[in-house]
């Protein structure tokens, strides 16, 4: 026969007491660290975030560089005022208006409100342009414009070139270009070619 079997004495009993107890110390100790620990945490994140402010601030007040401007290239201009409005009147029977571009080219209109109207334009050409002119005088040819539409005459000159007006001749001081309206003007090319050689005359004088 088998001996009776004897009931095991479970020890969860104390383990379970045991634990209880030092979880109690572990939270006791805990408790009494915090404060401590908080006092040192506390300068130490102050002075994270004022440097992380301080550095935003820094950025944002930096002065802000932006990279150099191109030097904006020099146009050699015509000297337009050498021709007044009055005096090309003179030449054209009707009033105009004159308008200086940025580009370097003068330019008379009939109506300053009307870009359109122009009648006369008038710029200085780079000497390579035109060192294929080896005649001793100027040249004037009939032209046809496209903006504006209609007839023209253009006058192109390098300098040194005779410009004949009447019974005088001017040198001309720069290589130029002239062109004249004569679609808006209702002349022909004749009369044309004439106000041209003493428009280029002017500019040269």
């Amino acid at each position: 026969m088998r001996p009776p079997r004897t009931a095991r004495r479970s020890p969860s009993g104390p383990s379970r007491l045991l634990r209880f107890v030092l979880l109690l110390a572990l939270l006791f100790g805990v408790a009494q660290l915090l404060p401590g620990l908080a006092r040192v945490l506390t300068p130490a994140a102050g002075q994270i975030q004022a440097g992380v402010v301080a550095a935003g601030q820094s950025i944002a007040t930096a002065p802000v560089t932006s990279p150099p401007s191109p030097v904006p290239t020099v146009v050699e201009e015509l000297p337009c005022d050498a021709l007044s409005e009055e005096r090309l009147a003179t030449y054209l029977k009707t009033t105009v208006v004159a308008w200086h571009g940025e580009d370097g080219t003068c330019r008379w209109f009939l109506d300053r409100a009307d870009p359109s109207s122009v009648v006369l334009e008038a710029r200085r050409l780079s000497p390579a342009t035109v060192k294929h002119l080896v005649t001793d005088t100027v040249s004037v040819s009939p032209w046809v414009s496209r903006d504006p539409a209609g007839q023209t005459s253009l006058l192109t000159a390098r300098e040194g070139q005779w410009i004949p007006v009447a019974d005088t001749r001017t040198l001309a001081k720069w290589p130029m270009r002239v062109e004249i309206h004569r679609s808006r003007l209702g002349i022909d090319h004749h009369r044309g070619d004439q106000i041209l050689r003493a428009v280029a005359k002017d500019l040269s004088s």
